[in-house]
C-alpha cells in the first residue's frame, strides 16, 4: 500500500541521516589518540569504543593493524598499538577509562588509512578499565 511505502521511505531516510550524523561524528582526519573518544557523544564514543574492541581481536601481527567495520556509520576503524607500557586514561560521560595506548584511524569504508606510526607488539599485562 502507499502507506507502507511512505512508511518504508520515511524509516530508510531515518536511517540515512543517522549515518550521516554518525559517520560526521566519528570520522578522523587522520591517525588519532584514544582521547579522541572523550570528545566524542557518548553514544558516538560507546559506538566507536566497540568498533576498537573488534578491531583489537582481529589483529593482525604481520602488518601491525586490526580493522573493524561501524556498518552504521559506513565506516572502517584501524586500530594500531602505541607504545609498549604506557597507558592512557580518557574521561568519558560516564566515567574513566583506562588502557594500553592505541592510534586510531577512522574512515569511509573502502578507502585506505594513513597510519604513520611504526607497529610495536603489545605489552603483556595491559587490559582496559572502566571506572
Amino acid at each position: 500500500t502507499s502507506a507502507d511505502r511512505a512508511a518504508a521511505h520515511a524509516q530508510a531516510q531515518a536511517l540515512a541521516q543517522r549515518r550521516r550524523y554518525l559517520a560526521g561524528l566519528l570520522a578522523t582526519d587522520g591517525e588519532v589518540g584514544l582521547e579522541y573518544l572523550g570528545q566524542l557523544p557518548f553514544e558516538a564514543a560507546l559506538i566507536l569504543l566497540n568498533a576498537v574492541e573488534v578491531a583489537l581481536s582481529q589483529y593482525h601481527p604481520q602488518d601491525g593493524l586490526g580493522r573493524a567495520a561501524v556498518d552504521e556509520a559506513g565506516l572502517e576503524v584501524t586500530v594500531k598499538l602505541g607504545r609498549p607500557h604506557i597507558t592512557v586514561t580518557v574521561e568519558l560521560a560516564e566515567g574513566h577509562l583506562s588502557g594500553p595506548e592505541l592510534w586510531l584511524a577512522v574512515i569511509p569504508q573502502g578507502h585506505t588509512p594513513s597510519v604513520d606510526r611504526a607497529a610495536e607488539p603489545r605489552a603483556a599485562g595491559q587490559n582496559w578499565s572502566v571506572a
